[in-house]
């Protein structure tokens, strides 16, 4: 498995890294650290200046972040760029086929605004690999479940296959998540659609939990809260928390109180 990491100088970045090794060891994963940066153009005299300064606090994040996952096992290797972050992100995870990228999703400079902006956009609904985001005080150790969003139109084995299939390697019980909106009985489904995944991938535990509320964004917020072990799993095409996190303001806000890791998955 190759892991993917944007590295910056924000404490959020720096804890995103902590948890990549944490996930490298378990998956005997390798994990490439990727520094980018665009310049801000003001005199053409002091660009060529800035530029090496860049580089040159660059060199320095990379090798200490590098120096440490040598010092933990796990095989890595590193990458400094003058792009755009996600662009950078995207185009590297595609070309040499990385299985997931990981970042910091909290902070105030570079790649911790993935929640924020037109950064988190292009990266989430661009990348075909699976990004996770990883807040400020998430540990790799203390998780012990996924929780995974459905939708009610998606209460069927068949769907799950490729989600499975990507999140398997993390060795835990799955927990799925339905917002029940309109109040309708989906008991039934549910544990049909749990029953059946369960005897798909026998070696998987799989529960399910049906929560009512009126805003998907906020019941979300609210389970992640009360379940501070998990990865709540998402899917970018799926209509509800993700499209509400990014068409709102409000919601934008709301997203830097996701205590829990998150990933972000690529519908099919």
């Amino acid at each position: 498995m190759k892991i993917l990491v944007g590295v910056d100088f924000s404490k959020s970045s720096k804890n995103a890294i902590k948890f990549a090794s944490g996930l490298a060891k378990a998956l005997d994963a390798s994990i490439t650290l990727v520094h980018a940066y665009t310049l801000i153009y003001d005199f053409a005299a002091q660009t060529a200046s800035y530029a090496a300064d860049m580089e040159k606090q660059g060199a320095i994040l990379i090798r200490k972040w590098s120096d440490v996952l040598e010092g933990k096992g796990i095989k890595s290797n590193s990458l400094i760029l003058q792009k755009n972050p996600s662009d950078a992100l995207i185009q590297i995870a595609e070309e040499e086929k990385y299985d997931m990228i990981v970042i910091g999703s909290t902070g105030k400079s570079g790649l911790s605004k993935v929640l924020l902006g037109s950064t988190a956009s292009d990266l989430i609904r661009s990348s075909q690999t699976p990004v996770l985001m990883i807040p400020g005080k998430s540990k790799f150790k203390h998780i012990s479940s996924l929780s995974l969003a459905v939708a009610a139109k998606d209460l069927k084995a068949s769907k799950f296959t490729s989600i499975i299939e990507i999140t398997r390697q993390f060795n835990l019980p799955y927990n799925l998540i339905h917002i029940n909106q309109e109040k309708t009985d989906l008991q039934q489904s549910l544990t049909s659609l749990t029953k059946n995944l369960q005897k798909q991938y026998p070696s998987r535990h799989f529960s399910f939990m049906s929560l009512e509320g009126s805003e998907t964004c906020e019941t979300l917020l609210a389970y992640c809260q009360q379940h501070p072990k998990t990865i709540l799993v998402m899917v970018s095409k799926q209509q509800g928390f993700l499209d509400y996190l990014f068409k709102t303001s409000r919601c934008a806000q709301m997203a830097q109180q996701v205590t829990v890791p998150m990933l972000v998955l690529k519908a099919e």
